[in-house]
């Protein structure tokens, strides 16, 4: 995590650099523009990427180790009208 959040810093980083180059009045390629903004929306992407495969992993860990199932009562014919408590 540390890792991606730092790229995506940098990348934002520079590209809000680019930024401030153009309201100076330097000259600014479309080329660099759009190549700092294909980092930085990357960057985004690699990070929400492991975000949600960890989340992913951390569920099906959850589901395999039966996490939580052994509290509920047991599934039989008489408690399927009752109501949880």
């Amino acid at each position: 995590y540390s890792n991606l959040e730092k790229r995506v810093d940098l990348t934002h980083e520079a590209l809000n650099q680019f930024y401030e180059r153009l309201t100076l009045g330097s000259e600014v390629t479309i080329e660099e523009l759009t190549r700092a903004s294909s980092e930085h929306i990357e960057a985004n992407v690699a990070f929400l990427s492991v975000q949600y495969r960890f989340l992913e992993h951390e569920d099906k860990l959850a589901r395999l180790i039966f996490h939580g199932d052994y509290d509920k009562k047991p599934a039989t014919l008489a408690h399927l009208g009752e109501k949880e408590k």
